[in-house]
């Protein structure tokens, strides 16, 4: 499928607008929503009994990346990250004092900031801790995000000794004049190293980032790094638009605007790597994904089952609890996301608390739209007869 540019197009729908990466969206979340009704989700939610997924927030970065939206604290102390896992289990234990049944789990992810800031030791003692409070189920998904510049061959042998069978690579771009730009200089060798390495000891998928959209991207440089990922051969692409938000997340502020791509150079990088990767053997996922025809993920994708949950595209569905600062939970129809910053997320959980500021219980409206929304940008596809089946309405 090869798309062309068309300028009528872009001027007509070159705004903002949300991800829907939730419906209803963060932005609406608010503090009315308070830990007591996270403790009755979690009851609500105990009653099923049923798979859950967990989400595992690591906030520390070595170094700022200027276009990270994500929430990061900067420090090369690692001795800050012992404090944060003993907090980190600490939440758990609190959690759980809320499922009284020792709660199945068939989805694990570690995010960040940078998860591969944790040393082996401190990897093998938060997923001891995991292990305490939660059982993996025998075909669960365990995934890591890793920054090529500060992990290992031997951490990738451990964290797939510790159980973790999916790796996800930060590569966004190989062209050295856009590394500079967005403070982040990691060369090909590195990331072909732990390509080889992730390959050698099993890992089940392997995924790479990429960003378009980034400053003093042009086709030709961006092509370059689209045909390198090739040759690695990665299961998955997930190719990300960057948002330039600079009010938002102040550190953006060090890019200069000037160089960013225009409306019509950023969709003409979409559409043309894209095309790339397609040409290359990859099947495009839902809006973002791309991945290797033999990959369950193609399959859902064939079959019309694929999900959507923060994380990106997934072939399982699981309510999900979410650990460590800014961490989103979605429990029995309810989002809830906790202290975005270090010191009052430590203070709620010393004072014997749950660290949730804000959330939102959804309606019978808001779970109307969420399964249209999700259905419309997995499977680009509504069944009315499925609709009407759910929901009891025409």
């Amino acid at each position: 499928m090869n798309l062309e540019l068309n300028p009528d197009f872009i001027k007509k729908y070159f705004r903002r607008g949300p991800r829907y990466t939730s419906y209803p969206t963060a932005v609406v979340w608010n503090e009315s929503f308070h830990a007591d009704d996270f403790c009755l989700s979690l009851k609500e939610a105990d009653k099923k009994n049923e798979p859950l997924s967990l989400y595992i927030h690591i906030p520390f970065c070595h170094s700022m990346c200027y276009y990270c939206g994500c929430n990061t604290t900067i420090t090369k102390n690692q001795d800050k990250a012992e404090k944060y896992l003993e907090h980190l289990k600490e939440e758990m234990r609190l959690v759980c004092s809320y499922l009284p049944h020792r709660r199945q789990v068939g989805q694990l992810h570690f995010g960040g900031g940078t998860p591969t800031f944790l040393n082996n030791e401190q990897f093998s003692d938060i997923m001891n801790g995991i292990h305490s409070y939660f059982q993996l189920t025998e075909s669960a998904e365990v995934s890591v995000e890793i920054d090529p510049r500060v992990t290992s061959r031997e951490q990738v042998y451990h964290l797939k000794n510790l159980g973790f069978n999916r790796i996800s690579m930060g590569v966004q771009d190989f062209t050295k004049k856009v590394q500079e730009a967005i403070h982040r200089i990691q060369s090909r060798e590195c990331v072909e190293e732990l390509t080889s390495a992730a390959k050698e000891c099993g890992f089940q998928s392997i995924n790479f980032d990429l960003i378009y959209g980034l400053p003093h991207q042009t086709i030709e440089n961006f092509h370059d790094t689209a045909k390198a990922v090739c040759v690695l051969r990665p299961d998955r692409i997930a190719l990300f638009g960057y948002a330039h938000v600079p009010w938002k997340k102040t550190h953006q502020k060090k890019i200069d605007s000037s160089a960013l791509p225009s409306p019509v150079e950023r969709l003409g990088l979409l559409l043309h790597t894209s095309n790339l990767l397609q040409n290359e053997g990859y099947k495009s996922i839902g809006m973002d994904h791309f991945s290797l025809e033999d990959d369950e993920l193609y399959q859902a994708s064939l079959n019309r089952t694929l999900h959507r949950n923060f994380q990106g595209y997934t072939i399982k569905s699981f309510e999900t609890l979410g650990f460590g600062v800014s961490s989103i939970s979605f429990m029995n129809n309810s989002f809830s996301q906790n202290e975005r910053n270090l010191s009052p997320y430590y203070s709620r959980i010393e004072s014997g608390n749950l660290p949730v500021i804000v959330g939102h219980k959804l309606n019978n409206d808001d779970i109307i739209r969420q399964y249209v929304i999700e259905q419309l940008m997995c499977n680009f596809y509504l069944s009315y007869e499925n609709f009407e089946k759910k929901f009891q309405i025409p």
